[in-house]
């Protein structure tokens, strides 16, 4: 594949990625315990940055896992307000760099209720994984379509 192919095959998949997330994020209905954890993560990241959401996927909301199982979030930041901090940066780098001020807020705010075990962020799609009042996440950034697939999973597995 040459450098024409795959940058076109990237430009395609930043417009897939634009279109899931200006889609209506589906509400998966998580468990209390998942819930919990949402609420704690939204508290201390509502301060790093100033519009966040956060929604689970995974197997802990979609019907497939059970209360030993981690809880996978993803942290919604608009890409204009990652813009603001980070203006040339290039797109593919900002969940790295939103997930890394993410870290550094965590290790000094949230101590005791927010545990950072790991920063996995030179991966394809970057991790924090973390430890939440005894419950094991890993919380990505931007990263929308597998809230969607784990709706579509859920779908399937209530028929």
């Amino acid at each position: 594949m040459d450098r024409m192919d795959r940058m076109d095959r990237m430009d395609r998949m930043d417009r897939m990625e634009r279109r899931y997330s200006e889609a209506r994020i589906p509400d998966l209905q998580p468990p209390r315990r998942v819930e919990a954890v949402k609420a704690c993560i939204q508290n201390f990241a509502k301060w790093a940055f100033d519009s966040v959401e956060i929604y689970a996927f995974g197997s802990s909301v979609n019907g497939f896992g059970d209360d030993s199982s981690d809880v996978d979030l993803v942290v919604s930041i608009p890409e204009e307000e990652l813009r603001r901090i980070w203006k040339k940066t290039p797109r593919r780098d900002l969940a790295r760099f939103a997930l890394q001020d993410l870290s550094e807020w965590f290790r000094e705010k949230a101590q005791g209720q927010i545990d950072v075990l790991e920063e996995v962020l030179g991966a394809k799609v970057p991790i924090l994984k973390l430890n939440v009042g005894g419950v094991e996440c890993d919380l990505s950034c931007n990263n929308l379509l597998p809230v969607f697939n784990s709706q579509l999973l859920r779908l399937y597995a209530d028929k």
